[in-house]
Order: structure tokens, then sequence, then C-alpha cells
């Protein structure tokens, strides 16, 4: 791109001089780099409203309706994706529960799924890494098993705070009773504080874990990967 500009100045220069050529290449450079801008932009919302399109007509085809927002189904997805393509930060989870009759009971059990969901794979993360650690494993010895359970059961409780409900589907079943799909979404940024405190309460009664409490706190903030 410098290239072209070096290029493009030299040419202007050999037919116009002084301050007429600089206008112009100022003129020209600011047409060409907003034209590029807005082309990356357009193909970047034509990818959004692709996605869109798709997941609109998979949820309409398997009977799955907006509840509790006088919002349209599109434009859910539309924010939904659009906020995940522009903040890499951000990543989404959702929770289902199934055959209630109360919508209220059925959310219930839908947000407890995400909320275990995401403590399944935070906890994930930091036992493959204590495993690929000969010698953590080693030293952590029984309080290995104990460190990953109890940072799996606190942070099951303290990540309900960081899951924001972004849309929540219904449908009823052929037997008259319901299913529910809460997607949310996840700010990784405000998530890492709950990992770590939940580890450094899952930490509290072990005294090898303390000892080995930075170490693992480094896996405890890397970014777990919600499927």
């Amino acid at each position: 791109m410098k290239t072209f500009f070096s290029l493009l100045s030299t040419t202007f220069s050999r037919i116009f001089h002084g301050t007429t050529a600089i206008v112009m290449i100022v003129c020209l450079s600011i047409f060409i780099l907003t034209s590029c801008g807005g082309k990356k932009e357009t193909l970047s919302q034509l990818s959004v409203q692709k996605e869109v399109k798709a997941k609109l007509s998979e949820n309409k085809k398997n009977g799955w309706q907006v509840q509790g927002s006088s919002r349209t189904m599109e434009g859910l997805l539309n924010d939904v994706i659009s906020q995940l393509r522009e903040n890499h930060n951000l990543q989404e989870i959702s929770g289902s529960a199934m055959n209630f009759t109360v919508t209220s009971t059925g959310k219930m059990a839908a947000r407890s799924e995400a909320c275990n969901i995401y403590a399944e794979s935070a906890t994930s993360l930091v036992e493959g890494r204590i495993d690929n650690d000969a010698d953590l494993k080693q030293a952590l010895a029984q309080e290995r098993d104990l460190i990953i359970g109890a940072y799996h059961r606190t942070l099951a409780r303290l990540i309900l705070g960081e899951l924001k409900e972004a849309y929540t589907l219904i449908r009823t079943l052929p037997n008259g009773k319901k299913e529910c799909e809460i997607h949310y979404l996840v700010d990784e940024t405000k998530a890492v504080s709950t990992r770590e405190r939940a580890m450094e309460e899952a930490q509290k009664k072990l005294k090898d874990a303390r000892k080995y409490g930075d170490q693992i706190m480094d896996f405890v903030r890397e970014k777990p990967v919600l499927e």
C-alpha cells in the first residue's frame, strides 16, 4: 500500500505542480481508503446476514419461538452475531431444559445447565494443564482431584452473575409439555475474575493447592473454549 501511494505521488507530481498535486493526491487517497473500508464493512454485514438467515431458518423449521421479548427472532439473532463478530472477548453459551409445564421452572433448569457447561469447560482446561505438568501433578498428589472438583462446583455457582441473557427460545413438544433454550453472552474480560475467585475459594482448605496457587492460577486465567 505504501509503494502504491509513493508511485501515485510521483505520477501526480510529474503531471501537476505544487499545491494542486498535493491536494489531488490527498483527495484520491481518502477516496481509495474509504472505498476499501466500505467494501470490508459491506462484506462483514453480508456475512452476518447470511448467518442470521441460516439460524432463523433452522429455528423456525424446528418450531422455536422467542419467549419473553417483544423483538423479532431475526433482530435478536442479528444483535448477538454482530456482537460476537465485533468483540472477540464475548462468547456465547446456551442451556436447555425440556418436559416442563411451568416456563419459569424450565428456564431455571436451563440456566443451571449453562452454568455447569461453562464450569465444565473451564475446569477441563485447568485439569488438562495440571495433568500435562508431571511435576505439578505429582506434587498435588491426592489434592489434584479435590481441587478440580471444588473448582468446578464453586465456579458453577459463581459464574451465573456473568451470564447475560441474550434471548430465550421455547417450543411445545408432541406430549404437550415444553422445551426451552436460553442463549447467553459471557464477557471473558469479566469472567476471568470470577474464575480466579472460584479457584481461590476452592484452594482454601488444600495445603498443596495453595502452595502451587500462582501456577494453577495462570491456568485459570486462560480463556476456556465454549463449544
